[in-house]
């Protein structure tokens, strides 16, 4: 490769970078909100209660822990007392149902 050949090899690599730069610094990001429904029925209870996988933790009104969620979406109450109970979810989310 010649001098010129070099010189315009190289003249045209920066172009090259230059758009690139420019181009690279109108990129825009966009951002998206999941939204996950936490879910809890029946409500009221007799027998079992279903919920979504978020669930961690279920306590009674005054605050007794009750049960806790392992990757379970189902579990019986049927030796629950009867009364108001708190489920709590990972997103802060607090469901009140009641166990007949």
């Amino acid at each position: 490769m010649s001098q010129t050949q070099y010189n315009n090899h190289i003249g045209n690599w920066n172009k090259d970078i230059d758009i690139a730069y420019s181009l690279s610094c109108n990129v825009i990001a966009n951002t998206y909100d999941i939204v996950i429904e936490n879910k809890l029925f029946p409500n009221p209870a007799i027998g079992f209660i279903s919920f979504s996988k978020g669930l961690e933790t279920i306590t009674t009104i005054e605050g007794k822990l009750v049960f806790e969620a392992h990757n379970q979406t189902i579990t019986s109450v049927k030796n629950w007392s009867k009364g108001v109970y708190l489920a709590k979810f990972k997103n802060r989310e607090v469901i009140k149902f009641i166990v007949k």
